[in-house]
């Protein structure tokens, strides 16, 4: 399931580099160089941002991230229970991948992404990862994995608001 969910995010390849190659980089140096605790706010709160864009085509619709913010901070206060971890991963990998690979999967993509899904499988190291940051709340520890995550991370976010800018 980490796998599946893990490579969506080469789609961004999809976009024009000099979109997102300074996003990528600003969001890592971002990640790396501000406080742990602004870093997680930031990324959550584009994370919200970009699951509502699940369910509306525009770029900010009030009431739609409204719920979305609602639901995400609720389920992340409760985290710790299993039916939350579920929640999200769940959402990710039923509603938000397979919708963010209709609309941005291309023929060279796909191949990124089947090539991406087959590293992510395999890799015990990822696979361990993000189980820690699911089910043990890794994620809230400051080191340059987690760093490195968030980075990563808020340059897919950043890169597909910008790619909404854009097409507005």
């Amino acid at each position: 399931m980490y796998a599946w969910i893990g490579c969506h995010g080469i789609s961004d390849v999809s976009f024009p580099v000099h979109l997102w190659c300074p996003l990528y980089a600003a969001s890592c140096a971002f990640a790396g160089l501000m406080p742990y605790a602004g870093t997680q706010v930031a990324v959550l709160s584009l994370t919200a941002l970009h699951f509502s864009h699940d369910a509306t085509a525009e770029l900010v619709d009030a009431p739609v991230l409204l719920v979305y913010t609602t639901v995400l901070g609720t389920l992340l206060l409760r985290r710790r229970e299993r039916l939350a971890q579920r929640a999200i991963v769940g959402y990710l990998a039923c509603v938000h991948t397979p919708l963010h690979m209709w609309s941005h999967a291309t023929r060279d993509t796909s191949v990124h992404m089947a090539m991406l899904f087959a590293v992510l499988l395999s890799s015990r190291l990822y696979q361990n990862t993000m189980r820690g940051v699911v089910e043990r709340g890794a994620i809230n520890r400051d080191c340059w994995l987690n760093r490195g995550l968030l980075g990563v991370t808020g340059g897919h976010l950043a890169s597909h608001v910008c790619r909404r800018v854009h097409a507005e």
